[in-house]
C-alpha cells in the first residue's frame, strides 16, 4: 500500500502531564486508513518549511489541554501556559497556510474547536461540564446513522463550551449531533476542512467500527 504522508501537531514540553501528546490509537488509526503520521513539534513554527520537506498530503491537528482552549477562545481566564500558546499559534498558521494552499485539514477535538473559531463560529456554554454523565450518541446525516456510542465515556465532554447549529459559522457545515443542535463534526461548504469533536480513535471497544466511520468521514469530506 502507497501510505500518504500527513503532519501531526504535537506539543513540546518538559512537563509530561500534557494531554495532547498523540496517542497509540491515534497513530494506529491513521496508519490502518493509509497514512504515514510525520510529527510537527510546536516549537517549530515553520510551517512552508516543513510541508515542503515532507511532502505531507494533509494536516492533523490533535485535541488536548481542554482546560486552557476555553480561555484561548476567549470563554475563561484559566491560565495559559507558553508551551499551549506556542502549539495554538503553531495550529493558527497552520489553518492559514493548509486553507492558503488547498491542503487537506482534519482537526480532532480543540483542533476542530480552533477550526470552527477561525471561520467566525462562537459556541455555548455547556450546562452539565464535569458532571459525570454519559454522552449521548453521535448520529450522522438525516438517516441519524449512529457514528460512536460513547460508551466509555463518562463526561459530557472535556471542554465547557460546545458548538451548536445556531452558533456555528455558515461556512460550515454540520453532518454529526449529539443532541439535536450540538454540533459533533462539520466540513467547510467549499475547502478541504473537517473537524470532529469527539476522539473518534478512543473507543477501544469498537476499534475496528471507530476506524470504518473515521475513513468515511476521510473519504467524503476531506479526500
Amino acid at each position: 500500500m502507497e501510505r500518504q504522508k500527513v503532519g501531526l501537531t504535537c506539543i513540546t514540553t518538559e512537563k509530561p502531564q500534557y494531554t495532547d501528546s498523540f496517542s497509540a490509537q491515534l497513530t494506529s488509526m491513521l496508519y490502518t486508513t493509509g497514512f504515514w503520521p510525520i510529527p510537527f513539534l510546536s516549537d517549530i513554527q515553520d510551517v512552508d518549511f516543513f510541508v515542503k520537506e515532507t511532502g505531507i498530503t494533509a494536516m492533523f491537528l490533535i485535541g488536548g489541554n481542554a482546560d486552557q482552549l476555553p480561555a484561548i477562545l476567549g470563554y475563561g481566564n484559566d491560565p495559559i501556559t507558553d508551551e499551549y500558546r506556542n502549539k495554538i499559534e503553531l495550529e493558527r498558521k497552520i489553518i492559514q497556510y493548509c486553507l492558503d494552499n488547498n491542503i487537506p485539514l482534519f482537526g480532532f477535538c480543540s483542533g476542530a474547536y480552533l477550526i470552527a473559531d477561525h471561520f467566525g463560529s462562537t459556541f455555548i456554554a455547556k450546562p452539565n461540564y464535569g458532571k459525570a454523565l454519559r454522552h449521548d450518541a453521535v448520529v450522522y446525516g438525516e438517516k441519524r446513522e449512529v457514528l460512536h456510542g460513547f460508551t466509555d465515556a463518562v463526561k459530557t465532554s472535556s471542554f465547557p463550551v460546545s458548538l451548536s447549529t445556531s452558533t456555528l459559522s455558515d461556512e460550515l457545515i454540520p453532518f454529526a449531533f449529539s443532541e439535536p443542535s450540538i454540533v459533533e463534526a462539520f466540513h467547510h461548504r467549499d475547502k478541504k476542512a473537517v473537524g470532529v469533536v469527539w476522539h473518534i480513535e478512543h473507543d477501544r471497544k469498537n476499534k475496528e467500527r471507530e476506524t470504518k466511520v473515521f475513513k468515511k468521514i476521510i473519504r467524503q469530506h476531506l479526500l
